[in-house]
């Protein structure tokens, strides 16, 4: 889906047929990889010409290895990765379209992919938190996942992304 004229969000693009489309039919050059790599790899999109940007958000594990329950999944992204996610919404802020075109996703374009995508409305595009959360609801955002949710409700509503995340 289009965010944006210079932004595009989705789940894992799996082909270098499907990367090669995203790079020359919609001018994606930059790719902001919120899943883990067991999740799939972006190697395809580098064969592609494209950027890959990896910040994953992994889910934690118990003591034994194994995941938890489903609203436990994704416990609050660590401190580092939200600060490098709002490090690059700052340059396509700077950037205004100069870079090229940008792809934000992870494994299915819903959650962690939507919380990037409502900060980029909130701290690019000027959009209220509850503007961007109804579009993060109306594109797949599941709120029962605890620790994504409590990042976005953490989020300021400010317009300049030098200072988030400190």
């Amino acid at each position: 889906v289009q965010v944006r004229s210079d932004v595009w969000r989705s789940g894992q693009p799996t082909t270098l047929e499907q990367w090669q489309y995203l790079h020359d039919v919609l001018g994606i050059r930059q790719s902001i990889k919120l899943n883990f790599d067991s999740e799939g790899t972006d190697d395809l999109a580098r064969l592609a010409g494209i950027d890959v940007y990896p910040v994953g958000i992994e889910p934690r594990t118990d003591a034994n290895g194994l995941l938890p329950a489903i609203v436990d999944v994704f416990e609050r992204p660590e401190k580092d990765r939200v600060v490098e996610i709002k490090r690059i919404i700052g340059e396509i802020k700077t950037a205004n379209g100069s870079r090229g075109v940008w792809l934000v996703h992870c494994k299915n374009g819903h959650d962690r992919t939507g919380m990037t995508v409502g900060f980029i409305r909130v701290l690019v595009d000027g959009w209220s938190k509850n503007r961007a959360y109804e579009e993060m609801l109306t594109r797949g955002f599941h709120p029962e996942l605890i620790g994504l949710l409590r990042e976005w409700n953490d989020l300021k509503e400010i317009g300049d992304v030098t200072n988030a995340g400190k």
